[in-house]
């Protein structure tokens, strides 16, 4: 299966901030094609663009280059051979994904891939070359004890977590792995300037409000309906339904063994017939129900208060990191 995650940090990138510019989508609910065009921008949507930049912008395969380059660079500070990795195969899958954006959630999206669950799941085809870690020999050719240092030396306290310690969150005890992260993904971002974390803060209680809100209960229970009536029954919100079905194809990808290290391909097929069908089912019931219309309009109303009440703020953060033509 290939992985289609580059660092920890590269899959981050703020995410709670850049889901207001359409940046970043959740993993359980998928962003409706309607919600990315231009005339869909909400108030604070628009306003923090100019600040946070697009994802699109991103050169992922130079992030990707650099960061291998700084991990190496570290693993020989700490006297570790450290082979970069070729890192072009995630970043082009980065950049195929972000093609499909803009039909993402869409009813033509959904007939053809579903949720991109299944769908993009990536099993070696017959004869395929599977991807080999270039440091796998060396580190095989270590004793225990200078594995171990090599694993913190390259991790830090993610080693710690594999094993079921709790990382501390701080890039600066993730070894060389977070030292890269934080110099390509975070240093000089807007999104991780302490300075405004409060703020941030506030812009994630702004969308949890947006969930509560009483015209989105109304949405979730006429979209609901509309799922029960097209078969789905027991789904209560958009998120449920994309919850059931990655729960459902979890245990089919996790349902194997030594003899058999990939999914059985019968399953993966029955699934992703279901899950095409789950996904169709739920953008034809948001279609019917007009519930993004509905979700953008609560949504809109809460960013223009949240303007409104911390211009101040937004104003200073732009100041500091926009980038906008001529800036």
């Amino acid at each position: 299966m290939r992985t289609h995650t580059l660092t920890t940090a590269a899959a981050a990138v703020g995410c709670t901030v850049l889901l207001l510019v359409g940046g970043c989508s959740s993993d359980k609910e998928p962003k409706d094609a309607a919600a990315v065009s231009e005339d869909d921008k909400g108030p604070l949507s628009a306003y923090l663009e100019g600040v946070m930049g697009s994802m699109e912008d991103q050169d992922w395969s130079e992030m990707g280059r650099r960061s291998e380059e700084i991990v190496a660079a570290c693993m020989r500070e700490q006297g570790f051979e450290y082979t970069q990795q070729d890192m072009s195969a995630v970043t082009e899958t980065i950049e195929e994904d972000q093609k499909d954006a803009d039909r993402y959630g869409t009813e033509e999206y959904a007939a053809e891939h579903g949720y991109g669950m299944s769908t993009s799941y990536d099993a070696p085809a017959a004869g395929e070359e599977e991807w080999v870690d270039p440091n796998a020999e060396y580190v095989a050719a270590m004793s225990e004890e200078e594995r171990a240092a090599y694993q913190a030396a390259l991790f830090g306290d993610q080693a710690a977590a594999a094993q079921g310690a709790a990382p501390s969150g701080d890039w600066t005890t993730q070894g060389c792995q977070g030292k890269a992260q934080h110099e390509v993904y975070e240093q000089g971002q807007a999104w991780a300037d302490p300075e405004f974390a409060t703020l941030q803060e506030e812009m994630t209680a702004l969308y949890e409000r947006a969930t509560s809100d009483p015209k989105m209960t109304e949405a979730n229970a006429a979209w609901s309906a509309c799922m029960a009536e097209a078969g789905y029954a027991d789904l209560a919100t958009p998120e449920d339904a994309v919850e059931a079905v990655s729960q459902e194809f979890s245990a089919i990808v996790s349902a194997t063994t030594a003899e058999a290290p990939e999914p059985d391909p019968a399953a993966v097929a029955a699934f992703t017939e279901k899950e095409i069908a789950t996904a169709v089912a739920d953008a034809r019931c948001k279609a019917s129900t007009e519930y993004e219309e509905k979700a953008r309009e609560v949504q809109f109303a809460l960013e223009q208060e949240f303007v409104d009440q911390h211009e101040a703020e937004l104003d200073a953060w732009a100041e500091k990191y926009s980038t906008a033509d001529g800036s």
